[in-house]
């Protein structure tokens, strides 16, 4: 079991750090930090960085994962490329969801209806955006960071 790291006046629960053992058992470079009412635990599971969402009872929202531009929709590489081809690109991430659990699910401050999503970060000068992509390759304004 991972260490529970203390953040501030709240830990990680016990329950959260059950659930995590049994989830990904062969997940290496473990680290645990309280993220609002949720406890959020980033490590490495068959190569891959991910981060993993638990609720207050321990029980898995999702996982985040990094990705690039190649692994979006191709209907969404074509929107990012004429849309928005006046912002460069950052981040890319895939949320995926738990089907299993209800919890909304909250990046950048803004909670989302759970589902499988991919949010790319966007800059175009000062301005930060984050845009929601789904599976079909749909895009939509989701949050300015």
């Amino acid at each position: 079991m991972a260490p529970i790291i203390n953040t501030g006046n709240e830990s990680v629960s016990f329950e959260s750090q059950n659930s995590f053992d049994i989830d990904y058992p062969k997940s290496s470079d473990v680290s645990w930090e309280k993220i609002g009412t949720m406890d959020q635990v980033n490590f490495i599971s068959n190569g891959q960085k991910t981060s993993a969402y638990y609720d207050m009872d321990g029980h898995l929202i999702g996982t985040t994962t990094n990705k690039t531009l190649v692994d979006l929709p191709e209907k969404s590489q074509k929107i990012l490329a004429d849309k928005y081809a006046d912002y460069k690109g950052g981040p890319i991430i895939f949320f995926h969801d738990n089907d299993k659990n209800d919890t909304d699910m909250v990046l950048w401050a803004t909670q989302f209806d759970s589902e499988d999503l991919y949010f790319a970060e966007l800059v175009k000068g000062t301005d930060k955006i984050v845009v929601q992509i789904t599976a079909s390759g749909d895009i939509s304004y989701f949050t300015k960071i």
